[in-house]
């Protein structure tokens, strides 16, 4: 790749360096991997759907605008705002707006809407709401395979990785 470095571009090649959070570890992985892909992921989306505690701007979001897959929208959401970011990433302006602009029309939002949601999200966040719901889901989900298998050590086992 480093042979394409001085390869002339039709755009402008910027770096920027963003705020990168701090991921926490819940269950020895960052909790950034609990996301769209996983089952976890999925049930805290569902939460944050249906405006779980702390969570009501992202519900009154979803209440106001007819969003086409919305468990989908919010989690693409989530990855661009906690999984999508490099520290001193190279980025071309107009290649990240038509990316967001298809996003958008994706999910059947305007750019502006997109960018609420975007907002909303990283809202919820920063308040560390996601954290805490994959936190109570991950305890809940332990509980079960406590139930199910009648035991603490093979519970913790398997909540643990």
């Amino acid at each position: 790749m480093l042979r394409y470095l001085e390869l002339p571009l039709p755009f402008d090649l910027a770096t920027r360096s963003v705020h990168l959070r701090p991921a926490k570890i819940l269950h020895d992985l960052p909790s950034y991997c609990y996301d769209l892909h996983t089952r976890i992921g999925r049930s805290v989306i569902q939460s944050l759907i249906h405006g779980a505690q702390g969570a009501d701007p992202l519900k009154y979001f979803f209440a106001r605008h007819k969003v086409c897959d919305r468990a989908t929208a919010l989690g693409m959401a989530l990855f661009y705002s906690e999984g999508g970011q490099l520290r001193n990433e190279i980025f071309f302006a107009e290649v990240l707006d038509l990316e967001q602009r298809i996003m958008a029309q994706k999910f059947g939002l305007n750019i502006s809407e997109w960018d609420d949601l975007r907002a909303h999200v990283n809202e919820a966040l920063e308040a560390g709401i996601v954290d805490r719901l994959r936190r109570e889901e991950l305890e809940l989900r332990g509980l079960q395979m406590q139930l199910l298998f009648g035991s603490n050590e093979i519970a913790m086992k398997g909540t643990s990785s």
